[in-house]
């Protein structure tokens, strides 16, 4: 009986150790775009008035580098943030866009894909799910 229950207690406690350091059900992949295969990660999908910044990431799934250029934008092809460069073979770094006077709506996070470092061979855009910024 005490090997049970011991086994009992250390079945709940793996349990609960799995269920902490398990990702936010909010945060969500896009599906894969392009030619290059391009997903977009976010931290959330909805963004209280309190929060502070969308955090992102883009991934592919083929090889070679790649350029981005990513902005937030609203449904409405409006911007009020500035564009994120860089380049990655992988994934990039986890990288954010404040939230600062950023009104109301529906936004995404668009990635534009180049082959070079000029932007003059572009591939195609990724975009993240619709996020709901209150």
């Amino acid at each position: 009986m005490k090997k049970l229950f011991k086994s009992i207690i250390i079945s709940a406690a793996l349990l609960m150790g799995t269920a902490a350091v398990a990702p936010s059900a909010s945060a969500t992949w896009s599906g894969h775009q392009t030619s290059k295969k391009v997903r977009v990660y976010t931290d959330e999908t909805t963004y209280s008035s309190r929060a502070t910044s969308v955090d992102w990431k883009a991934e592919k799934s083929t090889a070679g580098r790649v350029y981005y250029s990513a902005m937030l934008i609203r449904s409405d092809n409006y911007s009020n943030s500035s564009a994120q460069r860089g380049n990655f073979i992988t994934t990039t770094p986890l990288k954010k866009f404040s939230l600062s006077g950023v009104k109301p709506g529906t936004y995404r996070v668009i990635v534009n894909i180049y082959s070079d470092s000029n932007e003059r061979n572009y591939i195609g855009s990724a975009s993240s799910a619709k996020l709901y910024i209150k």
